[in-house]
């Protein structure tokens, strides 16, 4: 296990320094008024409740739709807004957090368990205060002795790596479900984000079915944009009830794309499915060039995920394993 961890690591460690110099990072974006929350709530009131994006919403002018006009549904639709945003991964043995000004989001109304965050190729990340990572793992056999708290380093990332490294653990213990909390204490442009709970995931990895991936392969994972994405996985025997299973799509670029994308989705682990609808993998394709085949990393894990969406900012968090299923795999959009 621990050559697995290290080995995670070091190809954290050369994508972060790749994306670094770059200009770029990870994030997260929403509009506070339409972000779904994307979890089963541990903590409902922490964050918005899912909107239904479908019934109501204003139209490319900003009219509301008559519901008496005698109109049909146009069906599913895109939209965008401006906001700041970051992307926090919590892991048994390292925890990573970038945060990022005036992303652009953009959301389907046919799939409120994803979320796409666009920014500019050369835009720096940013400051947010204290990150704070601690709850009912501080003190358990294989957790921290004390609440983990992570400062932005001189490239503004956030990155904390246990000192010496255990055999396993150092964050959270592998073996057991508890819950992990995360809280902000944010900046001028980032809001203070009050203490997130989410479950630890459970030990065991994850049973999946599609895609089918080589992880010892260079071969990357394709994603057709002209056909739903599905990921199928088998559900452990007693799933948790906030458990759910993550799929991230990660610094998304075209040749020479002035343009940097990510998607983020979850799934409730007992579903045993999910997939990712046409028109958003086509709107994300655009975003960063539709001409090109667009590279990624692919992951999907299992464990806890929420976006926090106060203050009109997006943060989306995870807490989860890099074992429970396969992470920093090459992908492509065609």
């Amino acid at each position: 296990m621990r050559t697995m961890m290290c080995r995670r690591l070091l190809s954290l460690a050369a994508c972060v320094a790749s994306v670094a110099t770059a200009g770029g990072g990870l994030a997260a974006c929403s509009d506070s008024d339409s972000t779904p929350d994307g979890d089963t709530s541990l903590d409902a009131g922490a964050d918005t409740s899912p909107a239904n994006t479908d019934a109501g919403t204003p139209d490319a002018d900003g009219a509301a739709p008559d519901p008496d006009s005698g109109q049909h549904d146009a069906g599913p639709t895109i939209s965008s807004a401006i906001g700041s945003t970051g992307y926090v991964k919590v892991r048994d043995g390292y925890i990573i957090a970038r945060f990022l000004e005036d992303d652009t989001i953009v959301r389907a109304s046919n799939a409120p368990e994803c979320v796409v965050h666009v920014r500019s190729a050369t835009k720096a990340f940013s400051p947010a205060g204290s990150l704070t990572v601690g709850g009912a793992i501080v003190g358990a056999d294989g957790g921290p002795e004390q609440a983990i708290v992570v400062d932005p380093d001189e490239t503004q990332q956030y990155l904390y790596v246990p000192d010496p490294p255990p055999e396993s653990g150092g964050v959270f213990p592998p073996t057991e479900t508890l819950i992990v909390q995360i809280e902000g204490s944010g900046s001028l442009a980032f809001p203070l984000m009050p203490a997130q709970s989410l479950p630890s995931p459970a030990a065991g990895a994850l049973t999946i079915a599609k895609p089918i991936v080589d992880t010892a392969s260079a071969d990357p994972v394709v994603i057709s944009t002209s056909e739903p994405f599905e990921i199928v996985w088998t559900p452990p025997a007693n799933p948790h009830a906030d458990h759910r299973v993550i799929l991230a799509l990660e610094d998304i670029n075209g040749a020479d794309a002035a343009k940097i994308a990510s998607l983020h989705c979850s799934f409730p682990i007992a579903a045993g499915k999910g997939s990712v609808p046409v028109n958003l993998l086509a709107e994300l394709k655009s975003r960063v060039g539709a001409s090109d085949t667009p590279e990624a990393q692919i992951q999907v894990l299992a464990g806890g995920y929420k976006e926090f969406t106060g203050g009109g900012a997006s943060y989306v968090i995870e807490v989860s394993r890099d074992d429970t299923g396969f992470a920093a795999l090459p992908a492509e959009l065609r």
